[in-house]
């Protein structure tokens, strides 16, 4: 629920590093609010320092967890774990780029990465690095087209040795095509095609294509949903997103490929578009917990209550910030 820039940006790189790729990204194809980024907020308020102090039962005295500094622009520059010996720092090219994380143990390096851009900002290498090691461990690189769509990426262990290539086509509208993806001796085993009326099938032995098909509508009253479907030899899972008339998202919900409910999740939000609730519901409708977020009046989120299917209290985590 609570995304930063950052941390979305840090996953969209480390999807590349362990070559896990999930093949849908979902485009917006209706508008979804106008609702800043946390690392924006941050900067608007000269956020300085976020501490978070957590009650794992409410019987108990509430701890520092930990707390993480950021620079006046808004972006995080340290990351300290109460809990544990290690530290993360962060450093940037600019508003928005992140040019390198560090993470100590007792103030020593254990790692440490490197991230290189194009004159557009696109991301064009990721590049991990053991303690005291001037050789690059991991390798990720990064290829892009005339729209700035990326193209292909390469991975690249220890010395420079090959070990998979994703490659990617896109409609002429920019939406996703089709993505390729190839093992260290540069063979295709994966396909994954966007298109409603295919269906998945093994199109050669040991490669598997599977097929996603995106439907959306828009109801009178504003409100609108999107269907995802994953089509794999004849089965279908299926993925349901609804949104409010105001852009956000209200429930979700995940179906077997026998087209039984796995489960669902519902929202809910204040004027401001925050999140205020979430819970999650098993296939038969049951609640099992519930998240509730209250927030400063400045919009920063302050406190997080979770709560068990019998709706009794068994977390907490309270945010308190520092500002320059």
């Amino acid at each position: 629920m609570k995304k930063t820039t950052l941390l979305l940006f840090i996953l969209m790189s480390l999807s590349g590093i362990a070559q896990i790729n999930f093949p849908y990204e979902k485009l917006v194809y209706f508008k979804k609010g106008n609702q800043t980024y946390s690392h924006e907020h941050f900067k608007e308020l000269k956020v300085k320092e976020k501490q978070v102090f957590v009650k794992s039962n409410p019987q108990k005295t509430e701890k520092l967890s930990w707390n993480q500094t950021y620079n006046k622009r808004g972006n995080i520059v340290n990351f300290t774990s109460a809990r544990s010996k290690y530290q993360t720092i962060y450093q940037w090219h600019n508003d928005s780029l992140l040019s390198a994380t560090i993470k100590l143990k007792n103030l020593d390096t254990a790692w440490y990465t490197l991230y290189q851009y194009n004159a557009d900002h696109k991301l064009l290498s990721y590049e991990y690095f053991k303690k005291n090691s001037h050789t690059c461990n991991w390798k990720t690189t990064y290829a892009y087209n005339a729209s700035g769509l990326k193209i292909k990426e390469i991975a690249f262990g220890k010395n420079g040795k090959f070990l998979s290539k994703i490659e990617y086509d896109y409609y002429e509208d920019g939406q996703k095509k089709e993505t390729r993806i190839f093992d260290k001796k540069e063979k295709l085993v994966k396909i994954y095609s966007y298109a409603c009326e295919a269906k998945g099938a093994i199109v050669a032995p040991k490669t598997e294509k599977l097929n996603y098909c995106l439907i959306k509508n828009k109801n009178e009253d504003g409100s609108f949903y999107e269907v995802i479907e994953t089509h794999l030899n004849g089965k279908i899972k299926r993925q349901i997103y609804s949104y409010s008339p105001d852009s956000n998202m209200v429930k979700y919900e995940l179906f077997k490929p026998n087209g039984q409910l796995r489960y669902s999740a519902k929202y809910t939000h204040n004027k401001q578009g925050k999140t205020t609730s979430y819970a999650h519901f098993n296939r038969r409708g049951f609640i099992k917990y519930s998240l509730h977020y209250t927030y400063f009046e400045n919009g920063l989120l302050q406190n997080e209550h979770r709560y068990n299917r019998r709706n009794k209290l068994v977390f907490t985590t309270r945010h308190n910030y520092l500002f320059y």
